[in-house]
């Protein structure tokens, strides 16, 4: 993912017992292909957080939302 003013991204997906099943600190990796300890993740619900640094505020950013994932 190409950005402009946005730096130090970092990407968490969590599932719903709160552990830890993705995390991408690189802009280049921003993309969760659906694994989890190289097998497919179980289905239902996961919680996503994104954050940044937002060059023209000079802030930290926060943003989360959540994801269903079906197969």
């Amino acid at each position: 993912m190409k950005t402009r003013g946005i730096s130090e991204e970092k990407l968490l997906i969590i599932n719903r017992w709160g552990n830890l099943v993705f995390q991408s600190c690189s802009a280049h990796n921003l993309s969760w292909n659906g694994f989890y300890m190289n097998q497919i993740a179980p289905m239902g619900d996961y919680v996503w957080k994104l954050s940044f640094y937002n060059e023209a505020t000079q802030t930290q950013e926060v943003v989360m939302g959540s994801v269903t994932l079906i197969q």
